[in-house]
């Protein structure tokens, strides 16, 4: 008498390994590449406004990085409205990425500093500190993919 049985199991054991062998390991992560669009959400509207940015399709770089906003300083009584850009950014395996500009507007020195961490299509935990003259204030901000 043969075992059928036992060789349709070991038939479909060896194919439910090779099915588990088969899928890639990244599987569930998100392909991060393309355009983003998000907002600065500060507590203070005049703090607020838009962010956009492109991310390479390696997921590696974070070029194009672009916000507008108003800033208001008290200590220096002035109103400015601010567009700034980073230089192409280096973005590290685990999502993390950090980048920086140094220049003028309007006269007064600025200082940009903007972070966050790339987690599938989102960005979260992001953080623009900027200096302005005698201004200093540090703002959530946060993202997502809207295309490619």
């Amino acid at each position: 008498m043969s075992r059928p049985s036992s060789s349709l199991g070991a038939l479909a054991l060896a194919g439910l390994a090779a099915a588990v062998l088969a899928t890639p390991v990244g599987a569930a992560t998100k392909d991060p590449d393309g355009r983003y669009r998000g907002s600065l959400t500060a507590d203070l509207a005049i703090d607020s406004g838009p962010v956009s940015f492109k991310v390479s399709r390696d997921g590696r770089r974070l070029s194009g990085w672009k916000a507008t906003f108003t800033a208001v300083c008290n200590y220096d009584p002035y109103v400015m409205t601010v567009t700034v850009t980073l230089p192409t950014t280096t973005i590290k395996r685990d999502g993390r990425f950090r980048g920086a500009v140094r220049t003028t507007r309007d006269g007064k020195p600025l200082k940009l500093t903007v972070s966050g961490r790339l987690r599938g299509t989102r960005v979260t935990g992001g953080v623009i500190d900027y200096d302005i003259g005698s201004c200093t204030r540090k703002n959530p901000w946060t993202a997502k993919r809207t295309g490619r």
